[in-house]
């Protein structure tokens, strides 16, 4: 009897980040998801319906399907080199396929953006609680701020739960994740941010050893198509906020990433992944001007806007959320 309700056809697409089983000791902190978990979810996704095996093209089985009952895709963000290393065998392996996002800023100066600072920082060198002072403290050094947003980002309890019902779809954040989202996000205009974590990256990091560990490469990029998995693209820049970032400013950066792409497989990719969720009718306009087909939000996100057409904003389940193992598959089930 099959776990779904259901014999109709149902797309679960699964968002993943970074899965090892013993990650290296520079990526040690960075929250990941055991490789013999993602294993057995796997299995159980296949026992629960079909996944993407790549017998159809992407965008076949995403918009065309006639699969009765569930069928599954898995998505890997962030070209991140463990998903070449680790993720694609261990794929190829269960005889299914994959969906890689990628950005291409890293391919193009050998720098970091912003948001993999701000993760590594986060995650690699301090605990959340040290790196929340510690950014405070470099934004009072380094920023021309005023005293009422230097206030609001300061790390005090009031602040840090006052932000307890701030991204109420993103159940796994703590309070210490929302405070920091609300200042990145709200408080700080970007290049404000960007000189508050570059400042922090440069003083505690050593970038050559992260860069190797963190990127995959364009051949890396390039191994995983000829194996026949999928190629999304996912901005140049991957930025976090759609502030400052709209109109001919998303276009550039989404036909930046194309050509890179496009360059480097020998094609451009028809699907797109939003980086962090932006989800605008500036970017989902963009991205059909540039001749996509389909677009993955980032978790389950709707977008705010009712005249985007579905096939620009497919939902995303993200895995971070549920283990999906046989013990909790039944609440993931429910949950979809």
């Amino acid at each position: 009897m099959s776990l779904f309700p259901s014999d109709e056809p149902c797309l679960v697409v699964v968002m993943y980040h970074f899965i090892y089983e013993d990650p290296p000791k520079i990526l040690k902190h960075v929250p990941h998801l055991k490789l013999s978990v993602f294993v057995e979810q796997i299995r159980q996704m296949k026992s629960a319906g079909f996944v993407f095996d790549g017998s159809v093209s992407l965008s076949d089985f995403i918009l065309n399907s006639h699969v009765k009952g569930p069928r599954f895709l898995l998505s890997f963000d962030d070209t991140l080199r463990c998903h070449s290393s680790v993720v694609a065998p261990t794929l190829d392996n269960e005889n299914v396929k994959g969906a890689f996002s990628v950005y291409t800023k890293p391919w193009e100066d050998g720098q970091f953006t912003s948001l993999e600072m701000q993760r590594l920082i986060q995650y690699s060198i301090f605990h959340y609680d040290k790196f929340l002072e510690v950014f405070f403290e470099t934004c009072r050094e380094k920023l021309i701020i005023s005293e009422k947003d230097l206030e609001k980002i300061k790390p005090k309890n009031e602040n840090i739960t006052a932000c307890t019902n701030l991204y109420p779809n993103d159940k796994f954040y703590s309070n210490e994740e929302r405070f920091f989202r609300f200042i990145r996000d709200e408080v700080l205009k970007f290049k404000d941010f960007e000189l508050a974590i570059s400042s922090m990256f440069e003083k505690y990091c050593s970038q050559d050893d992260l860069h190797k560990e963190l990127y995959m490469t364009r051949s890396d990029a390039q191994a995983l198509a000829k194996g026949g998995h999928s190629i999304l693209a996912h901005s140049h820049m991957h930025p976090f906020s759609p502030a400052g970032f709209e109109g001919n400013k998303v276009y550039e950066d989404i036909i930046k990433n194309s050509q890179i792409l496009s360059k480097t497989l020998g094609f451009q990719p028809n699907g797109f992944t939003y980086p962090c969720g932006i989800k605008t009718k500036d970017y989902a306009s963009a991205l059909q001007r540039a001749g996509y087909k389909f677009a993955l939000t980032a978790g389950e996100y709707n977008f705010s806007v009712i005249d985007v057409p579905q096939a620009m904003s497919i939902k995303r389940v993200d895995a971070a959320q549920f283990d999906l193992t046989s013990q909790s598959m039944m609440a993931f089930v429910n949950h979809i």
